[in-house]
């Protein structure tokens, strides 16, 4: 079930990140929630995972196929690419790179979630 709401949460992210691209400046004064949303349920999943299986559990997937090699280095470069179309503008609303680039290297997806939040709430507000 929480991979389910988690699928739906994430579909309507790139439904939102989408909408961000295409539009030059969202109106929605509430379109970060979302992000924010799917990051705290994926952390949800994912402290279940760790629970279960501890905080190195995901290393032996990595390594099973090579499959399994090239979504790790697919997500990784997806996450690069992320993260470095949103760094010009967390820089100019304020946010301090650094900080979310580790947050992202510790947590992934999460902290690229929480990042889009983040930039979407300062944008709101400016």
């Amino acid at each position: 079930m929480l991979l389910f709401i988690t699928a739906l949460s994430s579909a309507a992210v790139i439904a939102t990140a989408l909408y961000s691209a295409l539009v030059d400046r969202p109106t929605g004064q509430g379109l970060w929630r979302l992000p924010a949303a799917t990051s705290a349920v994926f952390l949800a999943g994912s402290l279940i995972a760790v629970w279960g299986e501890g905080p190195t559990g995901f290393i032996k997937d990595m390594d099973a196929s090579l499959w399994a090699g090239q979504i790790w280095v697919d997500l990784m470069l997806g996450f690069a690419v992320a993260f470095t179309a949103m760094l010009p503008e967390a820089r100019r609303l304020g946010m301090a790179p650094l900080r979310w680039a580790l947050l992202l290297c510790i947590s992934g997806a999460i902290g690229l979630l929480a990042m889009q939040a983040r930039v979407l709430y300062l944008r709101a507000r400016a």
